[in-house]
């Protein structure tokens, strides 16, 4: 019959397995180098009409500042 301890021990293995693997797997295979992310002109039209709906009262009244706040 499985105990309470056993059990416990036998996650915290499971835990240190996988913290070791992840490691071992970030060691042999390093991150590729970061880039700028960038959006197409269709992301960024969505983007432009989104922003407003959800955050209109915070926002600049001006339509430019609007603009120039949610591109940044």
């Amino acid at each position: 019959m499985t105990t309470r301890r056993s059990f416990l021990k036998i996650g915290a293995a499971g835990a240190l397995l996988l913290a070791a693997g992840g490691a071992a797997y970030r060691l042999t295979h390093p991150p590729a180098a970061p880039t700028a992310f960038v959006l197409d002109g269709e992301a960024g039209a969505v983007l432009a009409a989104i922003v407003p709906a959800m955050l209109g009262p915070v926002l600049p009244a001006r339509s430019f500042d609007r603009y120039s706040v949610s591109m940044r």
